[in-house]
């Protein structure tokens, strides 16, 4: 396990540890063994920091106002 861990730089949590230790033994490891294993073993996976799915820009070019409107509106709530 702490093989696997240094080779991919401990990036891998106890998912897919599990995972890559259950395909190269015939023994079916539980998830829940992997994970106390490595919390014992001191092996913790880096959390990478997640990049912004979006760019702030200004808008390149502002469309005229054709139909002249002024969206401004009246207070027509009733008292009482």
């Amino acid at each position: 396990m702490e093989e696997l861990y240094e080779k991919v730089d401990g990036i891998f949590g106890y998912r897919q540890m599990t995972l890559h230790l259950n395909k190269e033994f015939t023994e079916n490891l539980n998830h829940k063994r992997i994970y106390r294993l490595m919390k014992v073993a001191g092996l913790r996976s880096v959390i990478r920091i997640k990049k912004k799915q979006y760019k702030p820009s200004s808008p390149q070019h502002v469309a005229e106002n054709v139909l002249n409107r002024k969206f401004t509106a009246e207070n027509r709530m009733k008292n009482g």
